[in-house]
């Protein structure tokens, strides 16, 4: 048996895909077995999948049609020889001393249930632009996720025992099924990150706006059904297969309210792209913020306000 396995779920990823595969195979621990899971690619991602499992025994390409990722992650986490299972994506590259890092902190602390790192985030061309350092302190880890995900999902090592027993990922929480997962694992353990950078997480990117609302409504939902759980309420997204407003209604979240989060936080897309100087990027986010609903004078005037702010 392996110590680790590494889920790499794939869509069309063969600009990066390579060196994604390459800074896995080069990391300095080297126990461990790699997960290609593709999801249905159209490109030739597969084909570099399969020269590195030519190269390396410890990869494997396992195919999952077209079902997406929470489908792909939770086969692969049915797949995972280890009782660690680490993820990365397809557009990222891991450090080095990253896996031998996290499982030195696991092995040292068995209460912990996730580890996740700082990230050094690049752009489309792997220019390095700055180091985000999350929450390290497992009680203010736990207080901050109440308000916002503060894990990065490819650069985490679970326990694959604490995973199942809590379900694996849900499949109604598309875009935001990491924030969920933490969630819920929070209520059972510990979870942390390590101060110490250990991934190169590529941001920018086409700004879809229907996929960026969608992962907004998730997250909403996810905060919502934690907050039910904590007050001994049931939960009841397990069973669902999507989110939207009628569901965000029955957890007590009006359309007004995620009009006004997503117009928050598509502000903040539109001011991050205009950092990247993604024109195309900082014109659709800012068109999405603009475009939601504001009832009354008051709701206008105040977004308004909150637009100047951002000298957007």
């Amino acid at each position: 048996m392996v110590a680790l396995t590494v889920l790499l779920p794939v869509r069309d990823g063969e600009a990066t895909l390579d060196a994604a595969i390459s800074s896995i195979r080069r990391q300095s621990f080297r126990d461990f077995e790699l997960l290609v899971l593709d999801d249905g690619s159209r490109d030739a991602s597969p084909d570099i999948a399969t020269r590195h499992a030519a190269e390396d025994p410890r990869v494997r390409l396992l195919a999952n049609p077209a079902s997406g990722i929470v489908a792909a992650l939770n086969f692969g986490i049915e797949s995972a020889q280890a009782p660690l299972v680490a993820r990365m994506d397809a557009d990222d590259i891991a450090l080095p001393e990253r896996f031998e890092r996290q499982l030195a902190r696991l092995a040292a602390e068995p209460e912990l249930l996730v580890l996740g790192t700082a990230t050094i985030r690049i752009d489309a061309q792997g220019r390095r632009l700055s180091v985000a350092t999350p929450p390290v302190d497992p009680a203010e880890l736990a207080r901050v996720l109440e308000r916002v995900n503060a894990i990065a999902h490819p650069t985490v090592v679970m326990r694959k025992a604490a995973l199942q027993a809590v379900g694996s990922y849900r499949r109604a929480y598309l875009r935001a099924e990491d924030y969920d997962l933490w969630l819920r694992l929070a209520e059972r353990g510990k979870l942390s990150n390590l101060a110490e950078p250990l991934l190169e997480y590529r941001i920018g990117g086409p700004f879809r706006p229907q996929a960026f609302a969608r992962q907004v409504l998730s997250e909403m939902a996810a905060r919502a059904a934690a907050r039910l759980r904590r007050n001994g309420g049931t939960d009841p997204t397990g069973a669902w297969d999507d989110i939207d407003a009628d569901g965000l209604a029955a957890l007590g979240i009006g359309k007004e309210a995620v009009a006004a989060e997503i117009a928050r936080r598509a502000l903040q897309m539109a001011r991050q792209f205009r950092k990247l100087g993604d024109g195309e990027g900082y014109r659709a986010a800012l068109q999405l913020a603009d475009a939601q609903p504001r009832p009354g004078i008051a709701g206008v005037a105040g977004y308004a306000l909150r637009r100047l702010k951002a000298r957007l």
